[in-house]
């Protein structure tokens, strides 16, 4: 299928530029997310008491970093956005004093204060946002990690059913690796804007991303790769890909060269194969090809995750998907107090 429009794959991403700007103020989010709603001692810097009815939702576009925040500030009752800076001055820095998508801003969450906009302030340090030190009591079973690799795989397994509903009649591995491409701290709202140049109401079942921001290709590089994609769609037809065999009986740079040809990294070629290809195969040999697959790549917050439940290494994409569901489900929101390795027998 053939995309209409003379520019379908451009995209502008705020803040973007400035890889530091975007990796502590994420730090903020995932506090706010995961935390504010359960911290009871939250005092502005002009001395009001700040409770967290509903953290609110993620913001993928253009404007503040949260969107449909429910907060009770000293006496007051307020709905509205949440913006997340460094700097209490990076308001201006960044312009948003400028922009009238920051307008509706009803708190402004800082880990420097000083210097910033006429609004109520939350000043979190450093240190409060940090993680906290792992207090698990043994180490991780096999069986643990296997039982939520296993998990983690049907979760991708029904994302790419998800995906194949579609109305437009794309294939599900085609679209997967869009998704792939667009990684990213912006991909739901590109999927969602591509979407509409495709003739889809919607993007199906389409995720915010909660990844690494590094080692993707430039966004320059996107467009281009994005018009090869669907220019050569056959590629993506289900026949073309069979159930995949294990690693151990066949040459994987083969089995990849076609994506290769189109000017996908190797790296972007295997993330398909194991988030996309893989769970596509659920009911035949897509597990299998977790558990005979070596990682190939690093996500950079498995490290401290190892440690904490005592591996010496990942062994595999299993093992590796299972650390990821692991941080995700207890260590990245602090979830010390049901996580199994706190339990004491």
């Amino acid at each position: 299928m053939t995309v209409m429009g003379n520019s379908p794959w451009r995209y502008d991403i705020a803040e973007a530029n400035n890889f530091r700007w975007r990796s502590l103020e994420q730090d903020l989010v995932d506090w706010w997310m995961n935390q504010s709603e359960r911290s009871g001692n939250l005092i502005t810097t002009d001395g009001e008491h700040l409770i967290v009815v509903n953290a609110g939702q993620r913001n993928d576009g253009a404007g503040p970093d949260i969107l449909n925040s429910h907060l009770i500030l000293g006496d007051m009752e307020l709905s509205g956005s949440v913006e997340m800076h460094c700097k209490a001055v990076d308001w201006y820095t960044h312009k948003h004093d400028q922009d009238p998508n920051y307008e509706n801003v009803i708190l402004h969450v800082v880990e420097v204060s000083g210097r910033g906009p006429d609004l109520p302030t939350l000043l979190l340090p450093n240190s409060r946002v940090s993680r906290q030190i792992c207090i698990a009591r043994r180490v991780v079973r096999q069986s643990e990690l296997l039982q939520l690799a296993l998990f983690r795989f049907q979760k991708k397994a029904d994302h790419v059913r998800l995906l194949a509903e579609n109305e437009a009649g794309f294939s599900p591995l085609l679209l997967g690796m869009v998704e792939m491409l667009l990684s990213g701290s912006q991909r739901h709202w590109k999927l969602q804007e591509l979407a509409l140049k495709l003739g889809l109401s919607a993007w199906p079942d389409a995720k915010v991303w909660r990844g690494s921001n590094q080692a993707y290709p430039s966004r320059q590089a996107i467009s281009p790769l994005l018009e090869k994609l669907f220019a050569k769609a056959d590629l993506f037809n289900e026949s073309q890909w069979q159930s995949p065999l294990t690693q151990k009986q066949m040459n994987f740079n083969t089995f990849l060269n076609p994506l290769l040809d189109l000017g996908i990294s190797r790296n972007q070629s295997r993330e398909w194969v194991v988030n996309i290809l893989a769970p596509y195969h659920a009911n035949t040999e897509g597990f299998k090809l977790w558990i005979d697959m070596a990682v190939f790549r690093h996500y950079g917050i498995e490290k401290t995750v190892i440690s904490n439940l005592g591996l010496n290494e990942l062994t595999c994409i299993a093992t590796q998907q299972a650390v990821l569901e692991w941080q995700e489900r207890y260590c990245s929101t602090n979830s010390c107090f049901t996580c199994p390795l706190t339990r004491s027998h």
